[in-house]
């Protein structure tokens, strides 16, 4: 219906299909009475006809999850309500997520896997616990097992692959020794064989960076524990990732760091940006690209990638400078061009 809109949000699971449909999961926000909490409603909008289709789960905040069989999809099953959990969509146009949090205080948090398929309407649990706040059992550094899954967490930056291969790196959560903090480990999950790989960074919380040389690939180079990053990939199956809250080498805070991963030589690119925390931007002249550019750190910004690979980049939450130490809500429009 075109008078069928979702409550009021933030940082729920999206996703678009092939057929030119959005799609919106969970979050933050208002449910059908007003009551605030955690959402586990799937909604669908098609822009052709300006319809909102409220499609599964309750819509009561705070709603708790039916998780039926592991690997058995069920009319009845339905994940938890849930903030800032970690979304895919794989070449069938399945929906896939991971974790997330009932609330941002990160008190219950999640480290399962939902595979979302829209053409029956029915959801199965693939992998994780259905219960909450789990370590990470990492097994071993770049050796897939379906006994390997990453640690309950929220706010991690994900990407597909040219395989149709999942990645996640970092965000807030639980290490392998059940310790919270920010994360910078970086996972493979293969769908087709069911197995999560930890390919790089560190299994315990709070690591910093290691930078290298800027423009220089290195498998020792990994970008710090953060959160809130902005991801893509580019037509070439190389993996971005930018800014974020979290960890550079020596410092905390905001960050605009810009990296580039190659899965095929596990070489992360230190590619611009500042390797220290809370640094401003440079703007340089208005629709004038230049090396010098580069936006000041910031989180959760809003991001699309076009057809020549290049980067949008929207506003986030952002530091203005560290001498100011000003902070706020920035509506600055970037283009970056690889």
């Amino acid at each position: 219906s075109t008078t069928n809109p979702p409550g009021a949000r933030s940082s729920s699971a999206t996703w678009n299909d092939s057929s030119g449909y959005f799609w919106l999961f969970g979050g933050y926000g208002y449910d059908a009475s007003g009551t605030l909490g955690s959402l586990n409603d799937m909604w669908r909008y098609i822009p052709t006809k300006a319809t909102w289709t409220w499609m599964k789960g309750s819509s009561t905040a705070g709603a708790s999850g039916s998780y039926g069989s592991k690997g058995t999809a069920a009319e009845a099953n339905v994940p938890s309500g849930r903030y800032r959990p970690s979304s895919w969509m794989d070449s069938g146009g399945d929906l896939w997520f991971f974790g997330g949090c009932q609330t941002e205080d990160v008190t219950t948090c999640y480290n399962d896997l939902w595979l979302y398929n829209p053409s029956l309407n029915w959801w199965t649990w693939v992998g994780g616990s259905s219960s909450s706040n789990q370590p990470g059992t990492y097994g071993t550094e770049g050796t897939g097992s379906t006994s390997n899954i990453p640690g309950s967490r929220y706010g991690a930056a994900t990407w597909t692959d040219t395989s149709n291969n999942f990645w996640l790196f970092g965000g807030y959560g639980y290490d392998a020794n059940g310790k919270i903090g920010f994360l910078n480990d970086l996972w493979e999950y293969v769908s087709s064989s069911g197995k999560w790989t930890w390919v790089a960074g560190s299994n315990t919380y709070n690591p910093g960076g290691t930078y290298g040389t800027k423009g220089s690939g290195s498998t020792s180079n990994i970008p710090g524990g953060r959160i809130a990053a902005r991801a893509w990939a580019d037509s070439s199956g190389n993996l971005w990732l930018l800014g974020g809250n979290g960890y550079t080498g020596t410092s905390s805070g905001y960050l605009n760091d810009l990296w580039k991963y190659v899965p095929s030589s596990g070489q992360w690119t230190w590619v611009s940006g500042s390797s220290s925390a809370n640094s401003s931007g440079t703007y340089g002249t208005e629709g004038t690209a230049s090396t010098s550019n580069t936006p000041g750190a910031r989180l959760s910004a809003a991001g699309w990638v076009d057809s020549s690979d290049q980067l949008w980049l929207f506003g986030g939450y952002y530091y203005f400078g560290p001498t100011s130490g000003q902070s706020g809500y920035q509506n600055d429009l970037w283009k970056y061009k690889p």
